[in-house]
């Protein structure tokens, strides 16, 4: 009595914690049946034990062979489905979490392919910008010296005319 009650406890702990940890179950309704399957068998077990303390141990096997074999055969049975229900959601959550790492492993693919793009796209128009502005301040280096010959050249062309007014008012 002792040791089935210690297993009914532990029965009872993992239902509950397995209520807690799978609160979205789709067999809803054969997890109900297994409870109630477990339920009548720890009450033919207890009437089982009540009858053995009283002294009718023929009543006790009697019940032991027309109750709680059957029960515990149901339960095996009820056990062995809601196991091999949890080992197919298993595999089909394994599939659905394949698929969303999948994506998410195809998108930060893509998101690295868009950065790497953006970086090359930006790098060329600073290349083609550099070489604009390049250009520009070559040309503006070429006016710049184009102004200073003219500039000399203006400047010789005004002292010659000085040296030659100079020459010619004073020489006269």
């Amino acid at each position: 009595a002792a040791q089935l009650d210690r297993i009914r406890r532990d029965i009872d702990d993992a239902i509950r914690l397995e209520a807690g940890l799978a609160p979205f179950v789709d067999n809803t309704e054969r997890q109900a049946s297994f409870r109630r399957g477990l339920s009548q068998f720890w009450i033919s077990t207890d009437q089982v034990f009540s009858l053995a303390k009283e002294g009718k141990e023929a009543q006790a096997r009697a019940l032991v062979q027309d109750s709680l074999e059957p029960q515990q055969a149901s339960l095996i049975t009820a056990v062995s489905r809601l196991l091999v229900e949890n080992n197919e959601t298993q595999q089909k959550t394994a599939a659905r979490v394949g698929a969303i790492y999948d994506r998410v492993e195809s998108q930060i693919y893509w998101l690295f392919a868009a950065a790497l793009g953006a970086i090359a796209f930006t790098s060329l128009m600073l290349i083609r910008a550099n070489r604009i502005v390049f250009r520009e301040m070559e040309q503006l280096s070429e006016q710049r010296s184009g102004l200073a010959r003219k500039l000399i050249t203006m400047q010789e062309e005004m002292f010659r005319s000085i040296s030659r007014e100079l020459h010619d008012e004073f020489g006269q």
